[in-house]
Protein backbone atom coordinates (compact mmCIF):
# COMPACT_ATOMS: atom_id res chain seq x y z
CA UNK A 1 0.00 0.00 0.00
CA UNK A 2 1.40 3.50 -0.81
CA UNK A 3 1.30 6.49 1.62
CA UNK A 4 -1.07 8.47 2.39
CA UNK A 5 -1.66 11.57 -0.66
CA UNK A 6 -2.10 14.68 0.87
CA UNK A 7 -3.93 16.87 -1.38
CA UNK A 8 -4.34 20.51 -1.46
CA UNK A 9 -7.63 22.24 -3.16
CA UNK A 10 -7.76 25.80 -4.19
CA UNK A 11 -11.96 27.51 -3.91
CA UNK A 12 -12.44 30.42 -6.03
CA UNK A 13 -14.37 32.92 -4.84
CA UNK A 14 -18.13 32.25 -4.13
CA UNK A 15 -20.10 30.27 -2.15
CA UNK A 16 -17.50 28.40 -0.15
CA UNK A 17 -19.05 25.26 1.09
CA UNK A 18 -17.41 21.89 0.30
CA UNK A 19 -18.56 18.95 2.37
CA UNK A 20 -17.05 16.83 4.41
CA UNK A 21 -15.09 13.95 3.15
CA UNK A 22 -14.10 10.85 4.44
CA UNK A 23 -10.68 11.38 3.76
CA UNK A 24 -8.20 12.67 6.56
CA UNK A 25 -5.32 14.09 4.49
CA UNK A 26 -7.68 16.97 2.17
CA UNK A 27 -6.57 20.49 3.06
CA UNK A 28 -8.55 23.45 1.42
CA UNK A 29 -7.84 26.97 0.76
CA UNK A 30 -10.74 29.56 -0.01
CA UNK A 31 -10.76 32.74 -1.74
CA UNK A 32 -12.53 34.72 0.67
CA UNK A 33 -10.04 36.54 2.86
CA UNK A 34 -11.45 40.18 3.20
CA UNK A 35 -12.19 41.02 -0.51
CA UNK A 36 -11.20 37.91 -2.51
CA UNK A 37 -8.45 38.47 -5.11
CA UNK A 38 -9.24 37.34 -8.67
CA UNK A 39 -9.17 33.82 -8.86
CA UNK A 40 -6.02 33.45 -11.13
CA UNK A 41 -4.16 35.46 -8.76
CA UNK A 42 -5.59 33.17 -6.01
CA UNK A 43 -4.82 30.01 -7.72
CA UNK A 44 -1.34 30.83 -8.92
CA UNK A 45 -0.43 31.30 -5.06
CA UNK A 46 -2.04 28.24 -3.29
CA UNK A 47 0.06 26.03 -6.19
CA UNK A 48 2.88 27.27 -5.47
CA UNK A 49 2.71 25.91 -1.86
CA UNK A 50 4.54 22.86 -1.15
CA UNK A 51 4.23 22.36 2.48
CA UNK A 52 1.92 24.09 5.75
CA UNK A 53 1.97 22.91 9.38
CA UNK A 54 1.75 19.44 10.12
CA UNK A 55 1.92 18.61 5.93
CA UNK A 56 5.54 17.97 4.48
CA UNK A 57 4.53 18.25 1.20
CA UNK A 58 1.64 18.16 -1.20
CA UNK A 59 1.00 15.05 -3.80
CA UNK A 60 -2.31 16.60 -5.58
CA UNK A 61 -3.87 19.71 -6.32
CA UNK A 62 -7.29 20.74 -6.87
CA UNK A 63 -8.50 23.71 -8.75
CA UNK A 64 -12.52 24.52 -8.48
CA UNK A 65 -14.65 27.28 -8.70
CA UNK A 66 -16.53 29.04 -6.58
CA UNK A 67 -20.24 27.20 -5.94
CA UNK A 68 -18.45 23.54 -6.12
CA UNK A 69 -19.20 21.15 -3.79
CA UNK A 70 -18.22 17.81 -3.93
CA UNK A 71 -21.35 15.39 -4.80
CA UNK A 72 -20.61 12.81 -1.99
CA UNK A 73 -18.16 12.33 0.99
CA UNK A 74 -16.15 9.97 -0.84
CA UNK A 75 -15.49 12.34 -3.99
CA UNK A 76 -11.41 12.91 -2.87
CA UNK A 77 -10.87 9.12 -1.93
CA UNK A 78 -11.73 8.33 -5.53
CA UNK A 79 -9.80 11.23 -6.77
CA UNK A 80 -7.01 10.12 -4.96
CA UNK A 81 -7.34 6.19 -5.84
CA UNK A 82 -7.27 6.92 -9.63
CA UNK A 83 -4.05 8.80 -8.84
CA UNK A 84 -2.65 5.83 -6.97
CA UNK A 85 -3.12 3.71 -10.48
CA UNK A 86 -0.12 4.99 -12.17
CA UNK A 87 2.43 7.39 -11.92
CA UNK A 88 1.68 8.61 -15.36
CA UNK A 89 -1.60 9.81 -14.34
CA UNK A 90 -0.54 13.66 -14.05
CA UNK A 91 -3.94 15.36 -14.93
CA UNK A 92 -7.49 14.22 -13.75
CA UNK A 93 -11.21 15.61 -14.47
CA UNK A 94 -14.42 13.99 -13.17
CA UNK A 95 -18.14 13.86 -14.25
CA UNK A 96 -20.43 16.86 -12.88
CA UNK A 97 -23.67 17.57 -12.08
CA UNK A 98 -24.86 20.72 -12.45
CA UNK A 99 -27.27 22.40 -9.64
CA UNK A 100 -29.85 24.75 -11.30
CA UNK A 101 -31.59 25.08 -7.60
CA UNK A 102 -34.86 22.87 -8.23
CA UNK A 103 -33.36 20.26 -9.92
CA UNK A 104 -29.72 18.75 -11.09
CA UNK A 105 -28.44 17.94 -14.31
CA UNK A 106 -25.80 15.25 -15.72
CA UNK A 107 -22.61 16.80 -17.09
CA UNK A 108 -20.45 13.66 -18.86
CA UNK A 109 -17.01 15.49 -19.42
CA UNK A 110 -14.82 14.33 -22.53
CA UNK A 111 -11.70 15.04 -21.84
CA UNK A 112 -10.43 15.97 -24.75
CA UNK A 113 -12.43 19.02 -25.61
CA UNK A 114 -12.08 22.38 -24.84
CA UNK A 115 -13.64 22.44 -21.48
CA UNK A 116 -13.44 25.16 -18.91
CA UNK A 117 -14.02 22.55 -15.49
CA UNK A 118 -12.29 21.87 -12.20
CA UNK A 119 -9.21 19.52 -12.11
CA UNK A 120 -6.43 17.89 -10.12
CA UNK A 121 -3.30 17.17 -10.56
CA UNK A 122 -0.54 15.70 -9.48
CA UNK A 123 2.75 17.57 -7.75
CA UNK A 124 4.85 16.57 -10.78
CA UNK A 125 2.97 18.78 -13.05
CA UNK A 126 1.63 21.89 -10.98
CA UNK A 127 4.52 23.77 -12.19
CA UNK A 128 3.46 23.82 -15.46
CA UNK A 129 0.56 25.98 -14.14
CA UNK A 130 0.09 29.41 -14.66
CA UNK A 131 -3.58 30.90 -14.28
CA UNK A 132 -4.75 33.47 -16.42
CA UNK A 133 -7.71 35.32 -17.90
CA UNK A 134 -11.11 35.22 -16.23
CA UNK A 135 -13.74 32.57 -15.01
CA UNK A 136 -15.03 31.88 -18.51
CA UNK A 137 -11.46 30.35 -19.36
CA UNK A 138 -9.45 29.68 -16.97
CA UNK A 139 -9.86 26.23 -16.06
CA UNK A 140 -9.65 25.41 -20.28
CA UNK A 141 -6.58 27.31 -20.73
CA UNK A 142 -4.56 25.35 -18.60
CA UNK A 143 -5.85 21.93 -19.37
CA UNK A 144 -5.20 23.18 -23.33
CA UNK A 145 -1.74 23.69 -22.08
CA UNK A 146 -1.21 20.22 -20.68
CA UNK A 147 -2.72 18.78 -23.06
CA UNK A 148 -0.51 20.78 -25.82
CA UNK A 149 2.93 19.51 -23.73
CA UNK A 150 1.76 16.21 -23.81
CA UNK A 151 -0.26 15.44 -20.64
CA UNK A 152 -3.09 12.67 -20.91
CA UNK A 153 -6.15 14.28 -19.50
CA UNK A 154 -7.74 11.37 -17.58
CA UNK A 155 -11.45 11.00 -17.01
CA UNK A 156 -13.04 9.92 -13.91
CA UNK A 157 -16.61 8.45 -15.22
CA UNK A 158 -18.68 9.37 -12.16
CA UNK A 159 -20.28 12.94 -11.01
CA UNK A 160 -17.84 13.40 -8.51
CA UNK A 161 -18.21 17.07 -8.23
CA UNK A 162 -21.47 19.99 -8.22
CA UNK A 163 -21.10 23.11 -9.77
CA UNK A 164 -24.11 25.41 -9.17
CA UNK A 165 -25.44 27.26 -12.20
Amino acid sequence: MSKPQNILVAAGAGEAKLPRQNYERIFTEYNIAGTPVPDAQFYNSVKSKRAMEGVDEFDIYGFLPGGCSYSNSDSVSVIVNFFDRHPLVGVVVCDMLLDYGGFKSYRYIHPESANNIPFFVNKSVVDQLNFEGGQDSIFKNQLETLKQSGHIIFHIAKPLLILKK
